[in-house]
């Protein structure tokens, strides 16, 4: 295979991915539906192993095809080309539970850990209920994604490279750290073998290590076969008893002492984790219905979405503004590194509005940037060049928020009188146009998967439905007015806050704008909201001299972080939720371990108060913003980035410049975008 290749007419080989004992893994471009898929080629010589290969191969294929599960990666078309067979699946863009787990040699927080095992049990449930056992569960086969989703990967591939003894142990597919004793017995598989390999990727979730460690292929065997595995909670004693007692269940040699299903382990771990309830998922479709080779991909049965990737303003713009910066700018500013390898160099200064920058949004490939400004226009910029690509406008009113849709092909724009306009960014034509007629904007945000925007305006907030452009709830009056809107990262909720006293802040129902919970009780209102990554959390910061944790669930608090003096400005969660930083209006920002509450380390020298905290998406850096400078951070240690002459250890934007107003991470985290009156800063890093 070779880039360029077209298969099947319609999917045109980009670049190889990856590969394992199956075949190859390469991204291709779906030129029917304009979209990237994963193509993954089956080694030649599986498919010539056995009369019986083909038959399975189809069987299996035509299975996978009908999963539709949020939590299962869906596999869209399979057919034949030049001799080897293939299957189209959805092109995944994160990183695989093997490499999370090689990053926490201790093992993932066990709050996290329950949190990614309950979308585990769920995708496991489904396919359960039709009989399909996936054969080879392991960490390298599940994909962590934005916000912490998983998606199991690989379903019938395991089932299919089984008809070829080549590749399988002794005929029976699996990984031998978390084979189970009837795999290596060569006995029938069903439901529980899935099961006991879970019970192993969750052994490891927690520890940091496999239950059992070989290291011989025969002592793996013998492991499975007679060892005990140690409870977990002899590595990692926080861990409930309760959560040991299962995952030795789910380790027991014998498959009628384990948990008899997957539904009965994701109920046990929602008990032991207090977890919500998951949203009910749509039925799977039936087995029987037909489904051809090299056929255009289904239409799933989940509700069809607009999904654009947005990047939503958090902080009030201040009307001044500045008139040149740029070549101040060039000569003050050199480079930016992060302690050790990585390093940050201003790539570019974006300047070109004639008024305030209050939202920028990259596109969800890195290589555009859009930016909307109180002159009534959106501008999009070539990150790579740093060329303006495009203006749209003008729209009569400043601009609240800019977001891509997931091919870049359209941007949504919404302005201060709540206008949504959707424009194609060739034509530069509005394609769809709703809202509008409003009071001023205070604050706008769009729903992660783009289908919902909510807008406050005074004491109004409306949750509009994208797709339709009408509104799906309108919510009760706030007194004196909603100060902001915050979408939780799986897009299942929305929390907005208000100056008026406790309770403070709402959890509304993303769906339908049913109010979910009423939390927090400082007396003077709520500055900053901020959402855990599984939504199960809320973190909230306020004039007091401590930001406080509460649970959505229970409207419990369960946290206080103190130590600030004057307030808490701005809040955030890492991605992976072991860590909250606050920013404060005493000029220091402060992370917090968010499992304990306990104060991990202080960042200071900012000079002015930290009104914007956010971390890249891997998590591996902070940004801050403070007055009218922007730093870059190591979480881990708390160290600063400086730049590599040591003479300046921030970006400032020179001269009388307003605040630092917009902070935005690229999808990737490699490149950081700031904002500050009518200038955007481009920041890029590289080793």
């Amino acid at each position: 295979m070779e880039s360029g290749l077209r298969i099947a007419g319609r999917y045109r080989l980009e670049r190889a991915v990856g590969g394992g004992g199956f075949g190859q893994v390469w991204r291709a471009a779906d030129l029917l539906r304009d979209r990237p898929v994963a193509v993954k080629f089956l080694h030649r010589d599986v498919a010539a192993s056995g009369p019986v290969w083909l038959s399975k191969f189809r069987q299996e294929a035509k299975i996978a095809a009908r999963l539709s599960h949020p939590n299962i990666a869906a596999v869209d078309d399979f057919g034949e080309y030049d001799g080897q067979w293939y299957l189209v699946m959805e092109f995944l863009q994160g990183r695989d539970l093997a490499e999370e787990i090689a990053a926490h040699p201790e093992g993932l927080a066990v709050r996290r850990a329950l949190v990614l095992a309950a979308q585990i049990a769920d995708g496991l449930a489904a396919a359960h209920e039709h009989r399909i056992v996936h054969r080879d569960i392991k960490p390298a086969n599940l994909m962590l994604l934005q916000g912490d989703r998983v998606k199991i990967c690989d379903f019938g591939i395991a089932h299919i490279v089984e008809a070829s003894a080549s590749h399988t142990l002794g005929g029976q597919a699996g990984t031998p750290r978390f084979m189970a004793p009837e795999q290596w017995r060569g006995d029938p598989v069903d439901d529980r073998t899935d099961l006991y390999a879970f019970g192993g990727i969750l052994y490891v979730m927690l520890t940091g290590r496999t239950a059992f460690h070989g290291p011989s292929l025969s002592a793996f065997m013998g492991q499975h076969l007679n060892a005990a595995p140690a409870p977990p909670s002899t590595t990692r004693p926080e861990i409930p008893e309760a959560l040991d007692r299962l995952v030795l269940e789910m380790l027991a040699k014998d498959p009628d002492q384990r948990p008899a299903r997957a539904a009965d382990i994701l109920a046990r771990l929602r008990d032991i984790g207090g977890l919500p309830e998951l949203p009910a998922r749509p039925p799977v479709p039936r087995l029987d219905e037909p489904v051809g080779e090299r056929r255009s991909p289904r239409e799933r049965q989940t509700p069809v979405r607009t999904p654009f990737a947005p990047l939503i303003p958090r902080r009030t713009l201040k009307l001044a503004s500045i008139v040149v910066v740029t070549v101040i700018f060039l000569f003050v500013i050199t480079r930016i590194e992060q302690i050790g390898d990585t390093k940050f160099d201003v790539a570019f200064t974006f300047s070109g509005h004639r008024d305030d920058v209050g939202a920028v949004a990259f596109s969800p490939d890195g290589s555009k940037l859009a930016t909307g400004s109180g002159d009534h226009t959106a501008k999009i910029w070539d990150t790579r060049t740093g060329e303006l690509l495009t203006t749209l406008g003008e729209y009569g009113e400043g601009i609240k928020l800019v977001a891509f849709s997931s091919d870049a092909s359209k941007l949504i724009i919404v302005s201060a009188d709540g206008t949504t306009r959707i424009c194609d960014v060739e034509s530069l034509k509005v394609v769809a146009r709703f809202g509008g007629d409003r009071d001023l904007v205070e604050s706008v945000a769009l729903r992660p998967d783009g289908s919902r925007i909510v807008t406050t305006s005074g004491g109004e907030a409306l949750l509009w439905n994208v797709e339709s452009g009408k509104v799906v709830a309108t919510l009760p009056k706030a007194d004196p007015w909603y100060r902001s809107v915050v979408f939780s990262p799986d897009g299942s909720a929305f929390a907005t806050n208000t100056l008026s006293a406790g309770p403070n802040v709402a959890v509304w129902s993303a769906e339908t704008g049913v109010r979910i919970a009423e939390i927090g009780d400082d007396l003077y209102g709520v500055y900053a909201v901020a959402f855990s990554p599984d939504g199960t959390r809320v973190a909230v910061g306020g004039p007091n001299d401590s930001a406080k944790v509460w649970d959505v669930a229970t409207a419990d608090r369960v946290a206080s972080l103190a130590g600030h003096r004057g307030g808490v400005g701005s809040v955030a969660f890492s991605p992976d939720g072991s860590r909250i930083v606050t920013g404060g209006l005493d000029e220091k920002a402060r992370i917090w371990d968010a499992r304990t509450g306990s104060l991990v380390t202080t960042l200071k020298g900012f000079g002015a108060n930290v009104n914007e905290v956010v971390f890249s998406p891997d998590g591996s850096t902070l940004a801050t913003a403070s007055g009218n400078t922007a730093k870059i951070w190591d979480p881990r240690t708390g160290d600063l980035i400086s730049t590599t002459d040591g003479k300046t250890d921030w970006v400032p934007f020179f001269g009388d410049s307003t605040d630092v107003t917009e902070l935005t991470y690229s999808p990737d985290g490699s490149m950081l975008a700031a904002a500050s009156s009518d200038t955007v800063m481009l920041l890029k890093k590289h080793r």
